[in-house]
């Protein structure tokens, strides 16, 4: 990974009224630059060549379940089977990077991300979708950069109320109260 040019880059946009009611879906993405024999070839990635790490739970002792129907072992989207934090690093190590999709209502990224250590930090706008109560929710993420889930460090915190074989769930975002979230500093 670390011989590799890694773009990140989140979608949504929170300019005009309209975008305040907008839910299409959005989505953050982690894009290793295309090389053929070490040399970059500025060829088109898709979406269909990354991982999609939007339905990965992670927890404190390195093991992973689907958020959806609590399996583990589960399925990534390029139909491997993973059941551990590394599992998914060693998949995404496959292929051209990792992308998640906003799970909240109206929710995209329209502030630039930070690297902390092993993070990538990124904030999360949520649009109230009222025109009389225009202020939504602000929220943190910190996947591991190049896994695209938190992890078992928990770099935002854990849920000891949710236990997996001998791990505790590690929060993968945390909110920042109403308002839009600037970009984080580290």
């Amino acid at each position: 990974h670390l011989h590799n040019y890694w773009v990140y880059f989140g979608t949504g946009r929170f300019y005009v009224v309209e975008d305040n009611a907008s839910s299409s879906q959005q989505s953050y993405y982690a894009v290793k630059e295309p090389k053929s024999a070490g040399v970059m070839t500025k060829a088109t990635v898709t979406a269909t060549g990354l991982i999609n790490t939007t339905d990965v739970q992670s927890f404190t002792d390195g093991s992973i379940r689907s958020k959806s129907s609590g399996s583990s072992p589960m399925t990534l989207n390029n139909g491997a089977s993973v059941a551990t934090f590394y599992d998914v690093a060693d998949e995404v190590s496959k292929t051209s990077g990792w992308f998640y999709h906003f799970t909240r209502t109206r929710a995209r990224n329209t502030t630039k991300s930070v690297i902390a250590d092993q993070s990538l930090v990124f904030s999360e706008y949520q649009p109230s979708g009222l025109k009389c109560q225009p202020e939504g929710q602000g929220y943190l993420n910190a996947p591991h950069l190049f896994v695209g889930v938190p992890g078992s460090f928990a770099p935002l915190g854990k849920d000891s109320s949710v236990k997996f074989k001998a791990g505790e769930l590690v929060n993968a975002s945390a909110s920042l109260g109403l308002g839009a979230p600037s970009a984080p500093q580290i």
